[in-house]
């Protein structure tokens, strides 16, 4: 009798110690003891997580040595396949040779590249980055370098009538710097996601299990979504609105990374980004259906946001992240365009797709090899490009070395040339007329002279 009261505790013991552990395996590996809204709130706020497949070392050692040591690059591009558009036996001895040379301590960068066709020369083109001012020369265009400074680039795409949006100047930042955020800026980011979490009903949550496709790929999904009406969406926009146009640090933050991003001057600047956001929010507060109904929705897979849809009115944002141990994708999808990278055994595929008109889609498989310390760097691209029924795949290889001995690099001292920030908005759109024509004759002569019908590029 006494040895079973003995151990009747210990079984209790035991039984406790079991169900503390499952507590605990339930509260911090699954979303047992959440409530949907907490749930929605945890897996929406690692969204930014699928910036990570950017986050790589593998390159950093290169990259940092192009900043620093004057290079030349050697390529060439071949037609590797093609369908429904030329002759194959033509498009097979379609070849272009590149050679680049950089010294980027000086801010000069030289290029030559030829065209040819069964070893007989079709085109030449030579190419001068000085500073600020880039140049593109080939006798057959025209008998100067034509030439544009990094300023006032979007009255020139105006004027020229090309359809590309651009700020007035671009600039190249690093990628670590576009991501990088602040100890204090995710504070002040977690508070606009308080405004989320505790300015909305807990009944506008919703939970749901799905099946979602990713990468012809079936993934049993948990789902949660915020609902909200017109009504309800106006109210958290003016709220969030509120918060960031008051809060100097949320601005600033914004506003660097809109710069960083070569977005226009009205949202790299404080006060017109104000503007932008006071006028939003007295739109709203006078017509709340100035808004439209707003649907997000999170697919949490083996405790990971996996997925991040975004619905409002006929506009929707979908953002894809999925690691695993063959290898890391993600992907944005903006309405009817995608855009998508797979990093996978030290190659990547950046592809994107459009699915309007005629479906177009774009596919470059990116590898690297050689090592820094052989000085035998080469740059290995697959570029699939389509559009409708017709398809084009291109090869491209190319060999870096780093070396002092690069010779002299040419500047635009002493070069004939023509810079179009110089002219009036007349001048740039006759002088844009007259080189497009003149692109699209070569182009088209050059395609008939080995037998290709071209269509005009403009």
């Amino acid at each position: 009798m006494r040895r079973k009261i003995r151990i009747k505790p210990i079984i209790i013991s035991i039984v406790i110690i079991g169900l503390i552990i499952l507590t605990m395996y339930l509260f911090f590996r699954t979303d047992f003891f959440r409530t949907k809204r907490s749930a929605f709130m945890r897996y929406f706020q690692n969204t930014p997580e699928a910036l990570n497949v950017f986050e790589t070392n593998e390159f950093k050692d290169y990259n940092e040595e192009k900043k620093t040591k004057p290079y030349i690059r050697k390529a060439d591009i071949q037609i590797q396949s093609s369908s429904n558009v030329a002759d194959t036996n033509i498009l097979d001895k379609v070849k272009m040779n590149i050679v680049q040379k950089v010294n980027a301590e000086e801010d000069k960068a030289n290029v030559e590249a030829s065209v040819s066709h069964d070893g007989n020369k079709l085109f030449e083109m030579s190419g001068i980055k000085d500073q600020e001012e880039y140049g593109l020369y080939s006798n057959e265009i025209a008998k100067t370098y034509i030439c544009v400074r990094n300023e006032d680039l979007k009255r020139i795409v105006n004027d020229s009538n090309l359809q590309i949006s651009l700020p007035n100047t671009i600039q190249i930042y690093d990628f670590d710097d576009i991501v990088e955020t602040t100890d204090v800026e995710k504070d002040k980011i977690k508070e606009c996601l308080d405004i989320m979490k505790n300015d909305v009903s807990q009944s506008a949550y919703t939970k749901d299990s799905k099946k979602i496709k990713i990468n012809d790929k079936k993934y049993n999904t948990k789902c949660y979504t915020l609902n909200l009406s017109k009504e309800e969406s106006a109210n958290l926009q003016i709220d969030l609105l509120n918060k960031i146009m008051n809060d100097s640090f949320l601005m600033d933050y914004i506003t660097s990374k809109a710069k960083l991003l070569n977005a226009d001057e009205e949202y790299t600047n404080i006060n017109s980004l104000k503007d932008i956001m006071n006028k939003r929010i007295k739109a709203l507060s006078k017509n709340k259906n100035e808004a439209e109904e707003l649907k997000i929705t999170v697919y949490e897979n083996k405790q990971k946001n996996i997925r991040t849809e975004v619905d409002y009115g006929n506009n929707s944002i979908a953002i894809t992240h999925l690691k695993e141990d063959e290898g890391e994708f993600s992907s944005l999808k903006i309405n009817n365009k995608t855009y998508s990278i797979l990093k996978e055994n030290g190659k990547y595929t950046i592809s994107y797709n459009s699915k309007e008109d005629i479906e177009k889609n774009i596919k470059i498989e990116y590898s690297q090899e050689g090592s820094l310390e052989n000085n035998d760097i080469k740059n290995k691209m697959v570029i699939t490009q389509s559009e409708g029924i017709k398809s084009i795949t291109y090869l491209y290889n190319d060999s870096v070395e780093f070396s002092n001995d690069i010779g002299k690099l040419n500047g635009f001292d002493n070069v004939a040339r023509v810079t179009l920030n110089d002219y009036n908005d007349e001048e740039i759109k006759n002088f844009a007329e007259a080189l497009k024509s003149k692109i699209n004759s070569v182009y088209i002569s050059k395609g008939a002279s080995i037998g290709i019908n071209l269509d005009p590029i403009f």
